[in-house]
């Protein structure tokens, strides 16, 4: 460590992890308007992660798997609480609960179940990976529930971990803890797993979750599921933006906790799915309206943005929805046979993308 380069000079400077300035939308991340202007292939307003195995096109939606077709949405299966985390393999899917519980339904270990890892319970299953026999396992912190996702950001936690399940023997193995909010999975060339960390805006390696040591890093937004591509990059979903005043704010301790001891959590200075449009929502100034229209590069309350990486994780080329637009809080991307599947969570819509067009506009 350099002499000039400790903490302590660092909060007096301002810089290193005491500075507040946030990547600029450019290069990979140019704004566009790709996902405003997408077709709706389903109007769900629970819908969350996409999945696609043995020809069917699934849905975590609330407490239901859906299978969806051209016109249709149809639950296959009902839990007793909202499913937070899903996967599909072959004849099989998984799911992960708000209670905390993982569940297996179909195939060779239809009715597995877990409920903890390595002694501890499962708090927050945010993401799930099928690697042969084996299920890999985001939680996303030990701390908070699923839909407080905005509480464990605001306390600064990196209590997250993943965790490998062996579906025949019962055995469990832990990859990585200390995520700073674990919240995709997706498997490397080589077969490593990494694991997006939401709060650290990046995507780690789970043996090494340093962020000098990430794939992807400083990433402009708070990432969440990732899917493989055909051509051997990758999908990810960024369900939120960050900001000047939002970096600040975490960077402010005694105001952060008297905010989240005070204040409701619909006003807390947080990233969200979706803008509510009430006089009461913070960062109104920053987004005001001139004559009668929310500039599209207004600072975001909440923001839709998928980007396209390479079998590197190298961000290629991204599709926006931007401040004045809807389409707000991706939570899941999905391409089938040249379609790219979006959720948008904030919007309770599946939107659908024909890449073979979008990448003739916006990719140069």
């Amino acid at each position: 460590m350099s002499l000039f380069n400790f903490g302590a000079l660092n909060s007096f400077l301002g810089r290193g992890s005491a500075s507040i300035t946030v990547p600029t939308l450019d290069g990979a991340f140019r704004p566009n308007d790709v996902l405003e202007s997408a077709a709706v292939f389903a109007e769900i307003p629970s819908a969350d992660t996409l999945a696609f195995a043995n020809g069917r096109f699934l849905l975590s939606a609330g407490n239901q798997v859906l299978e969806l077709k051209e016109n249709s949405a149809q639950a296959i299966a009902t839990f007793d609480s909202a499913i937070t985390a899903f996967a599909a393999n072959d004849d099989s899917f998984a799911v992960g609960l708000e209670s905390g519980e993982v569940v297996v339904v179909g195939g060779d270990h239809d009715g597995t179940r877990f409920t903890d890892a390595e002694g501890k319970s499962l708090k927050c299953p945010t993401a799930l990976y099928f690697k042969g026999d084996r299920l890999i396992v985001a939680d996303g912190s030990d701390r908070t529930a699923p839909d407080d996702w905005a509480r464990d950001l605001l306390e600064r936690n990196s209590r997250g971990r993943v965790i490998s399940f062996d579906l025949a023997s019962g055995q469990q193995n832990l990859l990585a803890s200390g995520v700073a909010y674990a919240n995709g999975l997706a498997e490397t060339v080589a077969g490593g797993i990494v694991v997006s960390q939401s709060w650290r805006h990046c995507i780690s390696p789970t043996n090494n979750l340093r962020e000098d040591a990430s794939l992807c890093h400083n990433l402009p937004g708070y990432p969440s599921r990732i899917s493989a591509a055909p051509d051997g990059g990758y999908w990810l979903a960024i369900f939120g933006m960050r900001t000047q005043l939002i970096e600040f704010i975490l960077r402010e301790n005694k105001y952060r906790k008297e905010m989240l001891d005070n204040v409701p959590p619909e006003y807390w200075i947080a990233p969200s799915l979706v803008s509510r449009e009430h006089f009461l929502d913070p960062m109104q100034q920053g987004a005001v309206k001139q004559l009668g229209i929310k500039k599209p590069w207004a600072p975001p309350r909440s923001y839709g943005l998928v980007a396209k990486l390479d079998r590197d994780f190298r961000p290629q080329y991204s599709l926006h929805s931007r401040v004045g637009g809807i389409c707000h809080g991706v939570t899941s991307a999905l391409e089938v046979d040249g379609t790219l599947y979006v959720v948008a969570k904030g919007a309770g819509q599946v939107l659908t993308i024909d890449l073979a067009t979008v990448e003739k506009e916006i990719v140069q």
